[in-house]
């Protein structure tokens, strides 16, 4: 799986990590924290112990949430003239397999 935004998300007890963040990441919703890490600053915050996707039984039911939404989409863009492609659209990930399987946990066809 390739993750490529998104958000960080807390980890509440009896929940399973799907999507593990670093230690070493930050998160920002300032832009110009951008320039300041290809300039080679430090920007953000620090996100250790953080998820951008977890999971968890709920009752007699099942939730997955996710703080990062380009990789469930198919996405191809454009900035500063270079084009890009994001989501299921990058050769070589598995994100469709993921999906299928978050979907079929959620429906309970697997465990």
């Amino acid at each position: 799986m390739i993750a490529f935004t998104g958000q960080s998300l807390s980890v509440p007890e009896g929940a399973i990590v799907l999507l593990r963040i670093s230690d070493d990441a930050t998160e920002s919703f300032d832009p110009q924290d951008q320039i300041k890490i290809q300039q080679g600053q430090p920007a953000g915050t620090k996100v250790k112990g953080g998820a951008q996707g977890i999971a968890m039984t709920l009752g007699s039911g099942r939730v997955a949430m996710f703080g990062e939404a380009a990789m469930f989409s198919a996405q191809v863009a454009t900035l500063n003239g270079e084009t890009f492609k994001a989501g299921m659209n990058v050769p070589g990930t598995d994100d469709r397999q993921f999906a299928l399987n978050v979907m079929r946990w959620l429906a309970h066809v697997i465990n």
